[in-house]
């Protein structure tokens, strides 16, 4: 298993390689976690105990020795559960208070997965038209295919439309709610603009992927407006 998939559901990076290393290990000595992960024996510890505070590890003290060993997997998908279903108790007040805020400007910097992730997925949930301008489909595929796929069946199920102008000769993916027009490869911008509702999200690939969220109506509708004028005048083909 890679650890990396871990990451998804909210271990960081330390936690997911100590909690993989305790499973195949059983219970473990933080110096020996340590020395096996190449880690300082004070951070090690120090994670561990986080790990236990969470639920992820346990301890055991025997002959004055403290040991360590991964919880169950099961006992944490129910954790992991019960969070889920509290979250959902307390949704409905936290949204009112959300909804309060008069923020007719707002930006924000995701990183990495997660901010793909959060770009998919907020896509689909505002529910509008998908405008994207300077996207090339095989860079998705090699950064998140999994959550690619899973950004079509959710924007299928809720029947959206999505409008990508690319390069000719570019790599499709796109599903049927798709449709392409094409500009010459030296005229791309290979920094993608992604537009719906009132949010435009700038995406620089390299050397760390980042997502600049910007969220404001007017901002919004003058990059429509650019995107349309751009796709009258692309070709079909």
């Amino acid at each position: 298993m890679e650890y990396g998939e871990l990451l998804e559901i909210g271990f960081e990076e330390k936690e997911a390689k100590i909690y993989t290393t305790l499973l195949k290990r059983g219970n473990s000595a933080a110096s020996t976690v340590a020395e096996e992960l190449g880690y300082d024996r004070t951070t090690t510890y120090y994670v561990l105990m986080k790990m236990v505070e969470k639920g992820y590890a346990s301890h055991i003290i025997k002959h004055g020795a403290k040991t360590f060993n991964a919880t169950q997997p099961k006992r944490i998908l129910q954790v992991l559960q019960e969070k889920t279903e509290r979250f959902k108790e307390i949704s409905k007040s936290l949204e009112k208070l959300w909804s309060q805020q008069k923020q007719d400007f707002v930006v924000e910097v995701r990183q990495g997965l997660q901010g793909m992730r959060h770009l998919f997925r907020d896509a689909v949930d505002k529910g509008d038209e998908i405008l994207s301008l300077g996207s090339d489909d095989a860079q998705y595929l090699d950064f998140d295919e999994t959550g690619l796929q899973q950004y079509y069946r959710d924007a299928e199920a809720k029947e959206l439309k999505e409008r990508i102008i690319t390069y000719r000769g570019a790599k499709l993916y796109g599903s049927h709610i798709t449709q392409y027009r094409y500009i010459n490869k030296d005229h791309f911008q290979p920094t993608p603009i992604c537009i719906y509702a009132n949010t435009v999200v700038l995406i620089c690939w390299s050397p760390t992927l980042y997502l600049i969220f910007i969220q404001n109506q007017e901002i919004a509708s003058g990059f429509k407006k650019h995107f349309e004028m751009l796709w009258k005048i692309s070709d079909k083909k």
